[in-house]
């Protein structure tokens, strides 16, 4: 079996490879986002969680001696009953209905070692509040990675746009000077290196922009025409530009790019000076979305410019659904299948995807969003995976069960399938079971 790194045909035409590579790049880092998210920042807040606000200093107070560290206890103490003092007289102002007096802090007096440890812990603590949540620190800048991929593939987009429709550059009113073209060492260099600008100038507008050029140089493609939450990704697109430009604080332009967008009600009602927080739910439907974004414009994109390679891209597409249904990103994996079953499909893709998209809307919505559906599925004459399928859908274990042995026995399923197809991780139990009650050496089942 020959092993590649690169998924597809071996033997396409450059444009097409690159589209692809380009593709599968910006599909691998987005899955390593993810779970970077989902694994490396749970560990890290862990790690935090004991001393956000309160940097470690032991190192400082290790080297004084007995009688300075009970002094520093002793002015610990005095701080701790001096603001008690002021919470409880801000409390009793409030229920007798004043403002109260502001709190003018406490003075306590150290000198020494002890004086300069207890500076150094206030100013490292101040320091660290201002900081804000280390988590999300992380995620902003997860935030801005996310969004800078995807500019990265949609420069390499627009490259393959530009290598099959020569006429986008005709418009350029860019002049080559003498020496430039002197330099050139052919046609194809100085054509190269006009797209090279032209990407580079695409680059600098809004996605705004990149929606009227693709219109127009991709003959009517369109990001905001495929099954991707064009809402919920704008909206990232202009939080991110909040991160790197305004320190995640709401502004105008903020709220002039989202104006219309019907987003979900948890991001709308912000006002300027709001700041805007990236939460773990929040940068991982981001991800997901901008993931399926990404597929979804190559696979356009490749269907328009390269038809002789339909299948390929075709192929691509399936795969990434099928690979985002294994890892449980089913809010990526449901555009996918959508856009795979509007491009008509072999009979076995087609049943295979809308199984997939069934799935996915049971694990996004639950069993009752699919039921009348799946249950007027006619699966008459059709092999039995398929009316097998239906009830692992509908959560008819038992039915499913007893069909499973039936496939198992005529070899139309295999162990391997059953431990990795997303459709029986809700049977994970009864799968365990079955096949260890038909003695198959499986020792990763544990």
């Amino acid at each position: 079996m020959a092993i590649s790194a690169s998924s597809g045909p071996r033997d396409l035409p450059s444009p097409v490879r690159k589209l692809i590579d380009s593709t599968d790049d910006f599909s691998a880092q987005m899955v390593a986002l993810i779970d970077i998210n989902k694994t490396a920042l749970p560990g890290l807040e862990t790690k935090w969680s004991g001393d956000v606000g309160v940097p470690d200093l032991s190192h400082l107070f290790a080297h004084l001696g007995r009688e300075e560290r009970n002094s520093i206890q002793d002015g610990f103490r005095e701080l701790a009953e001096e603001m008690q003092k002021a919470i409880d007289a801000s409390k009793k102002a409030k229920e007798d209905g004043l403002d109260g007096e502001p709190w003018e802090g406490v003075v306590v007096r150290l000198e020494g070692p002890a004086s300069t440890a207890m500076d150094e812990f206030f100013a490292s603590m101040f320091q660290h509040i201002r900081a804000g949540s280390r988590s999300d620190l992380m995620r902003r800048s997860l935030l801005v990675s996310t969004i800078s991929g995807f500019e990265v593939l949609f420069a390499s987009i627009a490259r393959s746009i530009y290598d099959v429709n020569t006429s986008a550059l005709n418009d350029s009113d860019y002049s080559f000077t003498l020496q430039q073209i002197s330099e050139f060492s052919s046609i194809e260099d100085a054509r190269e290196y006009l797209v090279e600008r032209k990407a580079a100038a695409l680059m600098r507008e809004s996605i705004d922009g990149w929606e009227k050029w693709l219109k127009k140089a991709g003959g009517g493609l369109s990001m905001t025409g495929l099954p991707a939450e064009w809402p919920t990704i704008r909206e990232a697109f202009a939080r991110r530009n909040l991160v790197v430009h305004a320190g995640s604080k709401v502004n105008h332009l903020y709220l002039e790019s989202i104006r219309g967008l019907a987003l979900p009600e948890s991001l709308q009602g912000k006002c300027v000076g709001d700041v805007l927080e990236v939460s773990d739910r929040y940068l991982t439907n981001c991800l997901e979305n901008i993931l399926a974004l990404g597929r979804l414009l190559s696979t356009s994109v490749g269907l328009k410019m390269h038809r002789p390679h339909r299948s390929t891209f075709l192929n691509m597409l399936m795969g990434e659904a099928k690979r985002c249904s294994r890892l449980g990103l089913w809010t990526a994996a449901l555009p996918l299948v959508k856009y795979a079953l509007s491009l008509g499909l072999s009979r076995r893709d087609e049943l295979e995807m809308q199984a997939i998209h069934w799935l996915a809307v049971k694990k996004l919505h639950g069993v009752d969003a699919i039921r009348s559906d799946v249950e007027a599925w006619d699966t008459g004459g059709l092999s039995l995976v398929y009316s097998h399928r239906k009830y692992v859908l509908l959560d008819l274990k038992e039915k499913a069960v007893t069909e499973m042995r039936k496939l198992l026995d005529d070899g139309e399923l295999n162990a391997l399938h059953l431990l990795l197809d997303p459709l029986y991780f809700e049977m994970r139990e009864e799968v365990v079971e079955l096949i260890k009650g038909r003695n198959i050496d499986a020792p990763t089942l544990t």
